[in-house]
């Protein structure tokens, strides 16, 4: 699917260089829409029938724009992959595979009055499904929720905005290298907007093992962040 977003400063993105969201279902009106909504329009006929073209649904009490993100990114992995300007809603963790860039049509949103009529903004609905994301004290509680998971080496987002009340973690970093971010802001979290984790490592066979969908990369983080704004709701 091709790009037709314009930039803040006037950048017209070449047609061809991004894959949007909208081509998979995106909708982004700041509405928690199921996945039950294309059963009951006749979209698709149940369950099984979503399955076959968004793999990784596997309720339909999961929000349409989480899985048109994550079918998008797994179906165009390695690439620059857009989600346009709207409001998203995700009901789940978005895994971006090895080599994906991940970007919005500008972070914008309006920190302090929370105005959400500007750029590319997501946000959680519902308390996710936590998981067991780190390693810290060889016990940790199984209570991570995270927005978006670096899956892989050379993972990238890029100029949008993340929110969440409850959520744990906006942008989660386990051991994978040559990541980061750029141009992004984020509002909430009570563990952090982002997260970089050296116990999610090669070296941790817990973790591996509790997290095959993640790509380890040795036992460190290689990580950039540049131009970014964080407003936590973390003690």
């Amino acid at each position: 699917m091709i790009c037709t977003e314009i930039t803040a400063n006037g950048n017209y993105f070449a047609l061809t260089d991004y894959k949007n969201a909208r081509a998979w279902g995106y909708i982004g009106d700041g509405t928690y829409h199921p996945l039950q909504e294309w059963v009951n329009s006749g979209k698709f006929t149940g369950l099984v029938a979503i399955q076959a073209v968004y793999p990784k649904v596997t309720s339909l009490t999961q929000s349409i724009d989480w899985a048109a993100i994550q079918t998008m990114v797994d179906h165009c992995a390695g690439e620059t992959c857009f989600i346009p300007k709207g409001v998203g809603v995700i009901t789940d963790s978005v895994y971006s595979p090895t080599g994906t860039r991940l970007r919005g049509c500008g972070g914008k949103f309006e920190m302090w009055a929370l105005d959400l009529t500007k750029g590319t903004v997501v946000k959680t609905y519902g308390p996710g499904k936590p998981r067991r994301l780190t390693d810290i004290d060889g016990n940790d509680p199984a209570d991570d929720t995270a927005m978006f998971i670096a899956a892989g080496r050379s993972v990238y987002f890029e100029n949008f905005a993340i929110m969440s009340d409850d959520w744990s973690m906006g942008m989660f970093f386990p051991s994978v290298r040559q990541c980061g971010f750029t141009q992004m802001l984020a509002y909430g979290f009570t563990d952090s907007p982002c997260y970089l984790d050296a116990t999610n490592s090669t070296r941790n066979t817990t973790m591996c093992l509790l997290n095959p969908e993640i790509v380890h990369d040795g036992g460190m983080n290689e990580f950039s962040g540049t131009d970014f704004y964080f407003r936590t709701s973390a003690p």
